[in-house]
């Protein structure tokens, strides 16, 4: 446990500590914008830490982002020092705070810290107690190279972090890689080792960035509605309670194909939110904090884009029906539409690389049928589990929808909390639409960021769920502890305190418990306990084997869907296929998938093998089975795939003698025809 919590410890400096660095450097001093911003806007800092590294030759590692870090705290420091001496030294009184609401502080941080804890050992107990455990989903095998590539190379730059050619480095696609920046330092500051950086930085972007950031979204919604600091720190808590025990958008996209960079991104977003939201007027300091942090939001994920803009204008729609909430309307707009300018030039090179690649994005085929209106109501508002692990729909989460039924009743009777109704409203209909007319043009312009998948449209409503209830549950309980005020001696601070830390245990000891096992089984299943080998044993041996024997400048041929990837990962053998399907920027990765058995057979196959310098063949008979149905160029017929069909046929193939086997792994010395 010491080392697995020692990992965590250095994610958690590298997640949090280039941003607050940031913040501090321009001046900002709230801390609901530090709860909220730190970590997205160290995405910012790192990722044009190494684009700035690229373009003057220099390396991106925990050296250069560690020395821009420093840099900022120093100009944080002057900056402080002169803001110092321009006030004087004028003897300041303190200010003090009511005892009352130092104690809720307190509760609250006891109870988000306790959830923060039963969120980390979800994540220990998936992973076998071990940050080394591989990961054994289909988009891991990206997540993992991309990071083993920016720990080994040095390459950090956006337009750098998805070669095609791992011996030299290029050319190189689009892949939104913010987290794999913070993820390749944290590796090298673990002593070169990936697997555990990755692991490391997920935890914490899970388990502390996104309790962090619900929180601080909570707690600026309570603000807007009118609710006291007190009670905004309360709603706070419960929304981290409230969010740690959901099933999406974490759980199942890790577990339904390991959709690692859109999990961070729905992670991060609650604070980049809560950021925008807390712009009151014109702040410079705060503006371009929050500027920065949405563009470090943007660079993990260009979804990030539709999920902003989508759910700002649904809240602000939403406050429009309320008097209290619709105030100062036009110096918030101001303020929100500088930063946003600010996050569009801080995002140019994640936007140019998205728009790229934005029509495949886009024409990913539909992953639900026509749905009738009764069972899409169900899917939208049941908070059922579905995908791989509930594949007949038939697991619900029914505490969350009790509670949000309640909480959307009581904000509705008190007339509070539009703002997070109107948002968590599009984008129910959003993806009720997206069930009951998939073809929607409407629907599809929203859907066609999300890679038109209808889980990651209908997650944003488990982002907005937990803010909604936990505003339900302080405003009834101010109402609860202002009736018995009036009746007893009861402090009315004291007793809402006590109602909200009532309902939080009653919540975390029944139905929470159960979801944090099934939240267990949902990681475990795919990395400590996995339902498929992707990477295992005999791959290990297999990469020990092809260490002792592969020459400088050679690569090995392979599938990205076997674990061949981690030939690079873990020992820098450049592999041919990055992407499990090949890439469609260079048709010869899916070529050779094709038809490499063919080298002797057809010239330009041949060709391809002497020109990349093709002398090993590594190959899985029994590698895990994905779709295919939405291949590059359309090369592969069949709607589902295993072993490549250029790799099937190797014992007969000529030129080919096979050197390794150990279970279904084989590796093949190649002989390419002159």
């Amino acid at each position: 446990m010491g080392g697995f919590l020692g990992g965590l410890a250095v994610a958690a400096l590298v997640a949090a500590l280039p941003g607050c660095a940031l913040l501090l450097a321009l001046g900002v001093r709230r801390p609901l914008l530090f709860l909220g911003l730190a970590v997205p806007a160290s995405v910012a800092v790192a990722s044009w830490t190494g684009n700035i590294a690229s373009l003057v030759g220099l390396p991106f590692g925990w050296v250069s982002l560690g020395g821009v870090t420093l840099g900022l705290l120093a100009i944080a420091a002057v900056l402080e020092v002169r803001r110092q001496t321009l006030r004087g030294m004028r003897l300041r009184v303190p200010v003090r705070r009511r005892s009352g609401h130092l104690l809720v502080a307190a509760v609250s941080a006891l109870l988000a810290a306790t959830t923060v804890l039963r969120t980390t050992r979800t994540w220990w107990s998936g992973l076998g107690g071990s940050l080394n455990t591989v990961p054994q989903e289909h988009d891991m095998v990206m997540h993992v190279l991309i990071t083993a590539f920016v720990a080994r190379s040095g390459h950090g730059a956006t337009w750098e972090l998805a070669p095609v050619d791992l011996l030299n480095g290029g050319p190189s696609g689009f892949y939104p890689a913010g987290f794999h920046v913070l993820a390749a330092v944290t590796a090298q500051v673990l002593g070169g080792d990936v697997v555990a950086g990755v692991n490391a930085m997920t935890v914490v972007m899970v388990a502390l960035a996104g309790a962090a950031g619900i929180a601080a979204l909570a707690a600026a919604a309570a603000r807007r509605a009118g609710l006291g600091r007190s009670s905004a720190i309360l709603a706070a808590a419960v929304a981290i309670t409230v969010a740690a025990g959901l099933y999406r958008p974490v759980y199942q996209l890790v577990h339904d194909g390991g959709v690692l960079a859109n999990v961070v991104a729905f992670c991060l977003l609650p604070g980049v939110l809560a950021g925008l939201l807390a712009l009151r007027r014109v702040d410079w300091p705060a503006v371009l904090a929050v500027g920065a942090a949405a563009a470090g939001l943007v660079t993990v994920h260009p979804s990030a884009i539709a999920s902003l803009g989508v759910t700002i204008l649904g809240w602000w729609l939403g406050e429009a029906f309320v008097l209290r909430e619709r105030s100062g309307f036009l110096r918030r707009v101001s303020a929100v539409a500088i930063a946003a300018v600010v996050a569009v030039v801080l995002s140019v090179p994640t936007l140019l690389g998205a728009l790229a690649v934005s029509a495949r994005t886009a024409g990913f085929p539909v992953d639900t049928p026509n749905i009738g209106g009764p069972r899409a109501l169900g899917l939208v508002f049941g908070f059922p589990y579905s995908g791989f692990i509930d594949p007949t729909e038939s697991m619900w989460q029914v505490g969350p929808l009790v509670l949000l039924a309640v909480g959307v009743a009581t904000l509705l009777v008190a007339r509070r909390g539009g703002g997070p109704l109107g948002a968590f409203l599009i984008w129910s209909a959003f993806s009720f639409g997206r069930l009951v007319d998939p073809t929607s043009p409407a629907v599809g312009v929203v859907a066609g960021f999300f890679y038109n998948a209808w889980n990651r449209v209908t997650s944003h409503l488990s982002v907005l769920a937990p803010v909604i209830i936990a505003l339900g549950v302080v405003v009834i309980a101010n109402s609860v502890a202002s009736w018995l005020r009036r009746r007893t001696a009861v402090p009315t601070l004291a007793a809402a305190t006590a109602i909200v830390i009532l309902v939080s245990i009653v919540y975390i000891a029944v139905p929470a418990r159960h979801y944090a096992a099934t939240s267990t089984e949902a990681v475990s299943t795919r990395y400590a306990r996995p339902d498929f080998d992707r990477v295992g044993p005999d791959d290990d041996r297999a990469i020990d084997f092809l260490a002792s024997v592969v020459q400088p400048g050679q690569r090995v041929m392979n599938s990205a869907n076997d674990g061949s990837t981690y030939l690079y990962v873990y020992r820098g053998i450049p592999v041919v296929n990055i992407g499990t399907l090949g890439l469609d920027n260079q048709p010869y990765t899916y070529e050779l998938l094709a038809d490499f058995d063919l080298l002797y057979q057809r010239p330009d196959i041949g060709r391809l093998v002497r020109q990349l310098g093709i002398k090993w063949v590594y190959v899985d008979d029994n590698a895990p089975t994905i779709g295919s149905s939405y291949s590059p160029g359309n090369w592969l017929k069949e709607s589902s795939f295993t072993t490549a069909p250029g790799l099937r046929h190797l014992d007969t193939t000529p030129g080919l003698t096979r050197v390794f086997r150990s279970g279904s792994v084989s590796v093949y010395a190649v002989n390419p025809p002159a």
